[in-house]
């Protein structure tokens, strides 16, 4: 669409005019440059993408997909909410646009969009691999599929593959050496480790080797480790 009124878009104008020759030759492009990729994601999963820019260009990636119809009269009309983020190669993350309701005037700026089943994120002209997330953050009529849109061919992330080795048994009170180093990354990408020694969070301990120090009394303990990917895909 050829921008109208505010810069992005906006309450009077939406994305502006649609510019029908920008969309067939898009479609066209996508023929040889694997530009338009179609997926689908279900809550709680996440699908990653890459793609390399010159930096010549800010990038700019668009996620949009049919929603369910709402009930009549809903205050809120959107039942799968899917977020779109886009992280650029020194790791800083661009945000969809979104409008104010309760200032329909202003121009738009940038944040979570929990609203519309179409988001653009407007990235900084920047040379190197970006990474484009696609989040199923409640999707209740999943699985969702959608369409997304990106300045380059981008390439889907496999997320890694966690093995905690276990189950480890120990004497009472002796520390216990656990071993991830059999979680892999079908990509072959560098992978941290993270531990969770007492289901609050994966925050006891990091490293694909820790020690494993809460064994002061009898009884069974579950241990868990989360492999991060170098774009940010994990597994438990």
């Amino acid at each position: 669409a050829t921008d109208l009124g505010n810069g992005g878009p906006d309450y009077q104008f939406g994305w502006g005019n649609m510019n029908g020759q920008a969309a067939v030759d898009l479609v066209n492009a996508d023929a040889s440059a694997n530009l338009i990729t179609v997926d689908q994601v279900d809550t709680g999963q996440t699908d990653f993408y890459t793609f390399n820019s010159d930096g010549a260009a800010a990038p700019r990636v668009s996620l949009v997909w049919s929603d369910p119809a709402a009930t009549q009269l809903a205050t809120t009309t959107l039942i799968n909410d899917v977020d779109l983020r886009l992280t650029d190669p020194d790791g800083v993350v661009y945000q969809p646009f979104v409008l104010d309701p309760a200032n329909p005037a202003n121009a738009a700026t940038t944040g979570n969009d929990a609203r519309n089943p179409l988001e653009v994120v407007a990235g900084a002209a920047k040379a190197g691999t970006w990474t484009v997330r696609v989040a199923g953050t409640a999707v209740p009529t999943g699985p969702q599929q959608y369409t997304l849109i990106t300045p380059e061919h981008a390439v889907a992330n496999r997320p890694p593959v966690a093995d905690a080795n276990g189950p480890y048994t120990t004497p009472e009170g002796t520390d216990v050496q656990l071993d991830a180093t059999g979680s892999s990354d079908p990509d072959g990408d560098a992978l941290t480790y993270t531990w969770d020694f007492d289901g609050d969070g994966f925050d006891d301990a990091t490293g694909a080797t820790p020690m494993f120090d809460r064994v002061g009394q009898d009884g069974s303990y579950t241990v868990a480790v989360r492999v991060t990917d170098s774009k940010a895909a994990s597994h438990v």
